[in-house]
């Protein structure tokens, strides 16, 4: 929902405790200690799972082409997981961008 307010219950202390961190400025979520652990366990016990039953390890790429995904009617059924890289094409420009996003997780303009 834009413009939404994220609701707080008091939980950030704990969850930020196990190693659940929310970064709002970039939309993101990062994983350390102990749940960074439980991850990887996990994955580890799948990947036993999957040799039990000879399935073979893939891997798929990060992205996959807006043309794929708007074939496939992606846009419309998961709108909100919608992500566009951008491409930088004039290495003198980097720079600034890295600046404003910077700026932006410091919570600051990023005009």
């Amino acid at each position: 929902m834009r413009g939404a307010r994220a609701t707080r219950t008091g939980a950030e202390p704990r969850l930020t405790a196990v190693g659940l961190r929310w970064h709002p400025a970039l939309g993101q979520v990062t994983l350390s200690g102990p749940l960074l652990r439980l991850a990887a366990d996990c994955d580890r016990a799948f990947g036993i799972l999957a040799d039990a039953f000879g399935a073979q390890e893939e891997q798929h790429p990060a992205a996959v082409s807006a043309e794929l995904l708007d074939r496939l009617d992606y846009f419309s059924s998961f709108p909100h997981q919608a992500t566009f890289p951008a491409v930088l094409e004039d290495p003198a420009g980097w720079p600034s961008v890295a600046d404003a996003a910077s700026r932006a997780v410091a919570g600051g303009n990023t005009g």
